[in-house]
């Protein structure tokens, strides 16, 4: 029987298509680790909040059709934070959270399995550390998972401590950041420090799935064996 893997988040997230690549999100590619049996559908959307994505109903396919045994995996943050943007913004400690509950409830009804990611960190270097661009959200994300007693992969700090022993010369191997000439949609280059090209989005699926294995979750039935713990030095590749 196949089970399924729902993903609902923003461009972190996403599948892409042509006119942007070479970005890539990391649901785009968690099928690279999953079992046979196992079909990920990829819902995450560019430029979504998590009360965006309830606005434009986004989520009532995830309503509608998941089971018993599936799983949905839960990754907002970057665009709840644009206090600007009266569309997609929330508050950390009120709708975000009440936002985040909701779709847990939807899946702990259909007895399906609810997982929380905070989101992944930005390139933005200050000296040897990143910034936290996030604010409390991560931390907003990682309270509603202790309280409704659902796991949560902290992307945030993996993605953190990897890149910042990687360095930021190195690191930007991984994000849409990259000089003139080098692909053809981007003939100007681009220096987008948030969204990344096909092997950052493969770091962070293979993050995702560390994650399940080392918490030991049921949800590790879903996934392959992963041959290896994440480390700088494995992972040589360059531009």
């Amino acid at each position: 029987m196949k089970r399924f893997i729902y993903m609902i988040g923003d461009s972190i997230m996403q599948t892409n298509q042509y006119p942007t690549y070479p970005q890539t999100g990391w649901g785009q590619v968690l099928s690279l680790f999953t079992k046979e049996d196992v079909e990920v559908i990829n819902l995450a959307k560019n430029g979504t909040s998590s009360k965006s994505f309830l606005d434009q109903g986004r989520f009532l396919p995830v309503e509608k059709n998941i089971k018993k045994g599936d799983c949905l995996i839960i990754g907002f943050g970057h665009n709840d934070e644009k206090i600007k943007d009266p569309l997609r913004y929330t508050s950390p400690y009120d709708l975000f959270q009440k936002n985040l509950e909701y779709f847990i409830e939807v899946a702990k009804e259909k007895e399906a399995f609810a997982v929380l990611t905070t989101p992944v960190i930005r390139r933005k270097f200050q000296g040897n550390k990143l910034e936290e661009t996030h604010g409390v959200y991560p931390e907003a994300i990682r309270f509603v998972a202790k309280k409704n007693k659902v796991p949560c992969i902290d992307l945030n700090q993996k993605t953190k401590e990897y890149y910042e022993a990687l360095g930021e010369e190195k690191s930007m191997r991984n994000f849409m950041h990259f000089p003139a000439n080098i692909y053809e949609n981007y003939p100007n280059g681009s220096e987008d420090d948030s969204h990344q090209r096909y092997e950052g989005a493969v770091l962070i699926a293979k993050f995702f799935v560390e994650g399940i294995m080392e918490q030991n979750l049921p949800l590790k039935e879903f996934f392959l064996p992963l041959p290896k713990p994440i480390s700088c030095a494995s992972d040589t590749y360059e531009n």
